[in-house]
């Protein structure tokens, strides 16, 4: 893993980004396929930056399991850790479908949400793709090397797209400049987005409340983590002076005796 690794994030850190083909499983393809179409067949059509014929699916980590094996891809994992250190979280994990007739996205870096200058690494992108990604039908426009230039926008002309089979990842700096293409193709394409961040930035989806908690409880550690359930240090993100995941497992234990408190003095109240 490492001797790979360490190639990967020598191009990664070269050109700011980088292709891994096949890390998802035909059988882990067609989950995500079905899951997330499901969910895609009731999503809204965006606008403007997001795209009008642009469907989306926000918060997709807590509303389906079919992604979780790619967020914790050990290659992936490694590499958001080379690059932008340990305790990550997720910025957004979002499911994306670019339809026929979408134009080109402007071109954008994704970390510059956050007022920082861009020479500091904070953010490590993710594109799944669960469709081939075509010049015709939508694949990520990229600008190679962008990510160490200090001065603005680049020229649209200086973007090529980022092709790759379905079940491959494109992961990218977050100061490299980019934007989804236009699908002249007729059929959609659909991926999915996992913004890997430094775990002191405020993530651009509120995770610990879009999740149920029930549900987060049972999840991987790593996961939960990931979902903001973690401290950077002792003294940064804690619950009520505590662990934020000791305090999820605790709500747990409380959370179960309170139920069988409740169910014991119905069972011995009488007649009301």
């Amino acid at each position: 893993m490492t001797d790979s690794a360490d190639a990967v994030h020598a191009q990664l850190q070269r050109d700011g980004f980088v292709v891994l083909p096949g890390l998802m499983s035909p059988q882990a393809l067609e989950r995500a396929r079905r899951d997330i179409g499901a969910l895609m067949a009731e999503a809204e059509w965006g606008t403007g930056f997001d795209g009008t014929r642009t469907r989306r699916v926000w918060a997709l980590i807590a509303r389906t399991r079919c992604m979780d094996e790619a967020a914790l891809d050990p290659l992936v994992q490694e590499l958001v850790e080379r690059e932008i250190g340990t305790g990550s979280q997720f910025g957004l994990t979002q499911a994306t479908q670019i339809h026929p007739g979408q134009r080109a996205q402007v071109l954008h870096y994704e970390q510059g949400v956050y007022p920082l200058p861009r020479d500091r690494e904070v953010m490590l992108q993710s594109i799944w793709a669960l469709d081939d990604f075509t010049a015709a039908n939508g694949a990520t426009l990229i600008v190679p090397g962008s990510h160490r230039r200090d001065g603005g926008r680049p020229d649209a002309g200086e973007a090529i797209p980022a092709e790759m089979p379905a079940g491959s990842v494109l992961l990218m700096s977050g100061r490299l400049w980019h934007g989804a293409g236009p699908n002249v193709a007729d059929q959609p394409r659909l991926g999915v987005l996992m913004d890997f961040i430094q775990p002191w930035l405020r993530p651009c989806e509120a995770h610990t409340l879009s999740g149920d908690l029930d549900e987060v409880r049972g999840l991987p550690v790593r996961l939960q983590e990931l979902l903001g359930f973690n401290q950077a240090t002792p003294y940064f993100g804690f619950i009520g002076g505590r662990h934020p995941g000791e305090w999820l497992a605790d709500t747990a234990a409380n959370s179960s005796a309170n139920r069988f408190i409740d169910n014991a003095a119905r069972q011995t109240a009488g007649p009301g």
